[in-house]
């Protein structure tokens, strides 16, 4: 089956079992035979005792069967699971496509209004989000933000993109004011993850000139993004592959 994976997913490589690994299949019963629709796999991380993060590493439901509310049923069960796992903090996805990364917003979207969608209209007018006093009242406390990750497993910085996402649909994007503001928070979040990125790099580039390199790893998990800081930062292409391969 790992076949599909090189067909399907870019730059994908073949698994070896491990206990590590987690594989859910999706199949259609029509008739009296068993189609393969999709499947997906998980490796989980262990932090420390007792807690592992869970990632989502390949994702695939076959062209016959897309679009057909198939990939949202498979993403549900996936992280149904991991609530169902006291060990489990939260899941992630390795290097999302888009297509995916829609579908999983769609999803998570669904999951926090759910949870705590009266919490977010309790004191809201009806209608559109058009002044500064109700685009205040948006605001979602960490507090809060928390308790979600916690009991849906989402991670923080998913969170907050759902938030966002979330704050957008609401807010009357006719009136100037309240776009600003959604855009300077917005502003606000990313360059403050852009910064903790950025001494993360100089912590990595530290320890790259020391030659302990393998504790890169726990300081910036996105390899695209570690590339992409590391050569604005002054490192050679070639530098950054050495780096992510050390």
């Amino acid at each position: 089956m790992q076949i599909f994976s090189k067909l399907f997913i870019d730059a994908a490589s073949y698994i070896e079992e491990s206990e590590y690994w987690t594989y859910l299949i999706l199949y259609l019963f029509k008739g009296d035979r068993f189609y393969l629709v999709g499947f997906a796999n998980t490796y989980d991380f262990f932090l420390e005792f007792a807690r592992k993060r869970r990632r989502i590493s390949q994702f695939v439901i076959l062209p016959p069967f897309q679009r057909r509310g198939h990939g949202n049923q498979l993403i549900k069960i996936l992280y149904e699971t991991a609530k169902a796992d006291p060990q489990c903090t939260e899941i992630t996805v390795e290097e999302p496509a888009p297509e995916f990364q829609l579908m999983r917003l769609n999803y998570e979207v669904q999951v926090v209004l759910n949870e705590i969608g009266h919490i977010l209209f309790r004191d809201l007018q009806s209608g559109l989000v058009s002044s500064v006093v109700d685009y205040e009242k948006l605001r979602i406390p960490r507090s809060l933000i928390e308790e979600v990750r916690k009991h849906e497993k989402i991670c923080m910085e998913e969170l907050y993109r759902v938030f966002e996402l979330i704050k957008y649909a609401l807010i009357d994007r006719s009136k100037e004011e309240i776009v600003h503001n959604f855009k300077k928070d917005l502003y606000h979040r990313m360059t403050r993850t852009t910064f903790i990125d950025y001494n993360q790099v100089i912590k990595c580039r530290q320890i790259y000139v020391k030659g302990e390199k393998s504790l890169h790893f726990s300081l910036i998990r996105s390899r695209s993004r570690r590339r992409d800081i590391m050569q604005a930062d002054g490192f050679t292409s070639d530098e950054a592959c050495k780096f992510d391969r050390s």
